[in-house]
């Protein structure tokens, strides 16, 4: 469990049920005791603050430096989201350092991802794996947020030119 209010500052809330929520041991440890820098909260709390129903984690797909597929996860606010709470998102994902540790988090299932598309083009065509993904897709983030990270690699992947080429490169017609 971690302390919204931080232990050291406010031992009269350590062991006060709204104080308390759920934490992964890495974020507990970025978060130390200090939910203020400079007087400006670092990061979000999941009971309080209404997070807003659009998106705001993408993932860009790319070919890197060797011209092998790479992807870059980035939280940017191209829904309008309000200025303080973008401000607290991106806090939140900065101090908590949430874009590496996705990315760490997603190179098996993008492998993985991969893989079942490679596979699929053996009966489907192109334009319907994409519908498929899109479905599924769009039914986890239902059930897991729209900012999921797994998800929200998968569609960017999907939609890519560049990951469609690596997977299934579009052969020119012959010259006659």
């Amino acid at each position: 469990m971690d302390h919204v209010l931080g232990q050291t500052d406010f031992p009269q809330y350590a062991v006060h049920p709204a104080n308390l929520f759920p934490s992964c041991t890495e974020c507990n440890g970025y978060k130390s005791d200090s939910f203020l820098r400079n007087g400006v909260r670092r990061f979000l709390n999941l009971y309080s603050d209404t997070l807003p129903i659009t998106q705001y984690l993408f993932a860009n797909i790319f070919l890197n430096d060797a011209g092998d597929l790479d992807y870059r996860f980035t939280v940017e606010n191209r829904n309008g989201i309000g200025g303080p709470l973008f401000g607290l998102i991106e806090n939140h994902f900065r101090e908590l350092e949430l874009i590496a540790r996705m990315k760490n988090a997603s190179i098996k299932p993008y492998g993985e991802f991969r893989s079942t598309i490679k596979a699929r083009l053996k009966d489907l065509s192109w334009e319907k794996i994409s519908e498929q993904v899109l479905a599924e897709t769009e039914e986890n983030m239902q059930n897991l947020g729209i900012n999921h990270f797994q998800y929200v690699l998968q569609r960017a992947m999907i939609a890519s030119p560049i990951f469609r080429n690596s997977i299934a490169p579009i052969v020119a017609p012959p010259v006659a």
